[in-house]
């Protein structure tokens, strides 16, 4: 792929509270493309989770463009949310795992709408922990895991359906600075294995792992490095 993952063009979300309106994104045009690991940045309330949600169509955009691979996304919740299950994958600050279910089942749950056989579903998601340093953990609570452990099993949910584009919003603010760097570096050879990754973070200690800083101010792109 050469062109854009996404493309938004004079995209605005306004949340309307009542009789008030509070414009949180506010006419952004940017791109995302292959092999791209970006950051959104800025202060509390400059509109980084709802610029994540709206691109990741979670939100439905108040005005302007939005495009996937060169299509137009209709403003439509089925189309938005299979063109979101085809090609991306969210990772929270909270890692929202389903606390009665073991590592393994919270990561198998994710491919619960593909047409897999159950034993194809159980081995992909060993594989994927396995391979973010969890073996150890497969048959674990989230209530036996450390929080480090818990967001890199669910970096393994997320990435356990192959997506394009992996999400990150504020995925180590409940991690100290070990456990982020971990997943800093996580997220960075994700790059190397050929998806893309957005993450809004306020952590600029992950400056150093992307490819480009987007900074936010008042709902606004004020700055693209």
């Amino acid at each position: 792929m050469t062109g854009p993952i996404i493309e938004a063009i004079k995209l605005e979300h306004t949340y309307v509270r009542g009789t008030n309106k509070v414009s949180a994104v506010r006419d952004v045009t940017l791109q995302i493309g292959p092999r791209e690991f970006v950051l959104v940045v800025g202060p509390s309330g400059s509109g980084k989770t709802t610029l994540l949600a709206s691109l990741g169509l979670l939100l439905s955009p108040s005005r302007g463009v939005l495009r996937v691979m060169g299509n137009h996304i209709a403003d439509d919740q089925r189309t938005r949310s299979e063109v979101r299950r085809a090609h991306f994958a969210m990772v929270f600050q909270d890692a929202r795992l389903i606390p009665y279910l073991s590592a393994s089942r919270n990561v198998e749950g994710a491919l619960s709408f593909r047409r897999l056989r159950r034993d194809v579903r159980q081995q992909r998601a060993r594989d994927q922990l396995i391979a973010l340093g969890l073996g150890h953990r497969l048959h674990h609570l989230p209530a036996e895991m450390s929080a480090g452990e818990q967001q890199r099993t669910g970096l393994a949910r997320a990435l356990v359906t192959d997506p394009l584009l992996l999400l990150a919003d504020e995925p180590t603010g409940n991690l100290d600075s070990g456990s982020s760097s971990e997943v800093f570096e996580l997220l960075r050879s994700q790059v190397a294995a050929g998806r893309s990754v957005l993450m809004a973070t306020h952590d600029l200690g992950a400056v150093p792992y992307a490819s480009r800083v987007i900074r936010m101010s008042d709902g606004r792109v004020v700055a693209d490095e």
